[in-house]
C-alpha cells in the first residue's frame, strides 16, 4: 500500500549504504556478466568514498571510479559484502560488481 516501486533507492538510504562500506578492505571484487557468471577484477583492495565519487581500488588494476549520487549500492544479506551497480567514470560503461570484504578475526 505505502510501499515504493521496487529498485528505487533514495539518497539518503544511499548514503547510509556507502558510510557502512566505506574504507573497507576487500579480499576480492567481481563483475557480474549477463546470465550467472561473474569475473573477477582484482583482488586485495579498499572501498573508498572520496569526495563525490566511489573508488575501489584493488591490486593489479586501475581503480574504478563511479559517482556517488548515481549509482545503486547495498550489502550482501551475509554483510560479507556489497553490490553497486552505476556508470564507471573513466571508461563511461554500465557496470555490476560485488566486492568480498577482508575478514579479520
Amino acid at each position: 500500500m505505502f510501499r515504493r516501486k521496487k529498485g528505487t533507492q533514495s539518497a539518503r538510504e544511499r548514503r547510509q549504504v556507502l558510510s557502512r562500506i566505506d574504507k573497507k578492505a576487500l579480499r576480492y571484487v567481481t563483475q557480474k556478466e549477463d546470465g550467472d557468471t561473474e569475473i573477477i577484477l582484482g583482488k586485495s583492495g579498499a572501498i573508498n568514498i572520496i569526495g563525490d565519487e566511489v573508488v575501489v581500488d584493488f591490486e593489479g588494476a586501475d581503480s574504478l571510479r563511479f559517482k556517488a549520487d548515481a549509482v545503486k549500492v547495498g550489502e550482501l544479506m551475509s554483510l560479507e559484502g556489497f553490490v553497486l551497480s552505476g556508470e564507471e567514470r573513466t571508461t563511461g560503461r554500465h557496470m555490476n560488481i560485488v566486492g568480498y570484504y577482508k575478514y579479520h578475526r
